[in-house]
């Protein structure tokens, strides 16, 4: 009997040294683009944190306010694309391999290439328009426009470099165009040179040299004859069908999230809609998870649900939230406790009433937060309908409540409204996922991408 155990054991104990080499190298691939993501976003968002805390100090707040509002239109524009182009790019590109991943990257790079077109050239006819009835922001939206048109380009392929999991050559992209950005602006506020439009200037100019090298990091992942082939032949059809709900979810979100400076601007005061941007840039450090969670994780869900299935990603989500939620929820708390001492340090005494803003900004984010990792899951899944209603609810509301609300509390009002926009999403995509996981009764991978993965060995 002794003999049989010993015999058992030095059977087994190969395999599960193997297997525990295994989980050990897969752990250590995901700590290793985990740290490279979350230093990519720390990365921007301090760039964006530095851009927006020197023209806060060198502007007035009225000239501030008017940079703010039509610096939120690049946001605009990413999170369209973001649906449109590089989120499919993601989850679809994700599960192809070699010359079929190469046409499908060719194909997505023309539909960037025709939606930054149509951005800078509504951006232009806009600015045309402005200078000849003399609007006071006519002056920031010629630079804009090549602004937009650069930042684009440079965000599509950084994250085409997100999808091959070259996180490393992401960040190094990033570092010319957001460092660039960052260090010209100190040395134009040092100087004495800032203005709106001067900002617009660096960041189009750090912009398109990062999309340049960007173009060269990812030219080996581009077909030029099989990709244009595939261009006339299916055109943009499968991103489209997937990113056509979050493209609406895009357009309510930015509804939900970016129209309260509009609406503060509109119906208080640009100097207002100014301090109501510049107290919400300094929840950039919790961005900078969020972003990275969407980022990065969103590949990996799709991949975990494509070969095992709801049970894989429902134990990805648990372990998304055991690793992330402490790390959201002390942020909050501290920025809650310390609100006034953070704004006097970042912009000075003129900004220290604004201190019960900024604890009403870190409550909506922690609430915000725990949509995130549903919100990855439900892509994953290719479910993006759920999260079309989610937002759609949530823009209905701002619309309706959010400019009501505004219009007779001011700044109370539009904070309220942010942490109701958050919790309205977050219990309307938990109630989705919930019922989507409960009526899972056996594998559900994507039909064809079992043979994808299994290339990719």
């Amino acid at each position: 009997m002794w003999r049989k155990a010993t015999a058992a054991m030095a059977i087994e104990t190969p395999s599960r040294i193997s297997g525990r080499r295994l989980k050990k190298a897969r752990l250590g691939n995901l700590l290793n683009k985990g740290f490279w993501a979350i230093c990519d976003q720390a990365l921007i968002s301090a760039s964006n944190f530095v851009t927006t805390v020197v023209l806060a100090r060198n502007l007035s707040r009225t000239d501030f306010g008017a940079f703010a509002l039509v610096y939120a239109a690049i946001y605009f524009s990413i999170s369209l694309q973001t649906t449109l182009v590089t989120r499919p790019h993601n989850v679809l590109g994700a599960a192809r391999h070699d010359a079929q991943y190469r046409r499908y990257t060719t194909v997505t790079a023309t539909s960037q290439l025709c939606f930054t077109a149509v951005f800078v050239l509504v951006t232009i006819i806009v600015a045309v328009i402005a200078r000849g009835e003399g609007w006071g922001i006519a002056s920031l939206l010629f630079p804009f426009a090549l602004a937009i048109g650069a930042w684009q380009l440079q965000e599509f392929t950084r994250r085409v470099l997100y999808t091959e999991g070259r996180l490393k050559d992401a960040f190094a992209n990033d570092l010319v165009s957001y460092g660039g950005q960052a260090t010209g602006i100190i040395a134009l506020g040092r100087f004495g040179h800032l203005t709106g439009a001067r900002a617009f200037d660096m960041i189009a100019f750090t912009s398109a040299i990062a999309a340049a090298w960007g173009c060269w990091q990812i030219r080996k992942s581009l077909s030029y004859r099989d990709g244009w082939h595939a261009v006339r032949e299916h055109g943009f059809a499968e991103n489209w069908r997937f990113g056509k709900w979050l493209f609406g979810a895009a357009l309510a979100t930015w509804i939900a999230g970016q129209l309260y400076p509009l609406l503060i601007g509109g119906l208080i005061s640009i100097a207002e809609a100014g301090a109501f941007s510049a107290v919400f840039t300094l929840m950039g450090p919790a961005r900078i998870l969020l972003i990275a969670m969407d980022t990065a994780l969103t590949p990996v869900a799709a991949r975990s649900f494509a070969e095992k299935g709801q049970p894989e990603l429902q134990s990805f989500v648990t372990r998304v939230f055991i690793v992330t939620a402490p790390i959201i929820a002390t942020y909050c708390i501290v920025v809650s406790l310390f609100a006034e001492h953070i704004l006097v340090a970042a912009y000075g005494d003129h900004y220290r009433p604004y201190g019960w803003l900024l604890a009403l900004f870190a409550l909506s984010y922690a609430l915000d937060y725990l949509r995130h990792p549903i919100s990855i899951a439900l892509e994953a899944r290719r479910a993006s309908a759920p999260i079309f209603r989610a937002y759609v609810v949530s823009g209905g509301v701002v619309l309706t409540a959010g400019v009501a609300a505004v219009y007779f509390l001011g700044l109370w009002g539009a904070a309220l409204g942010t942490i109701a926009n958050s919790l309205i999403l977050g219990l309307m995509l938990w109630r989705y996922y919930r019922r989507i996981a409960a009526t899972t009764v056996r594998d559900e991978r994507p039909p064809g991408l079992e043979r994808n993965f299994l290339h990719h060995g």
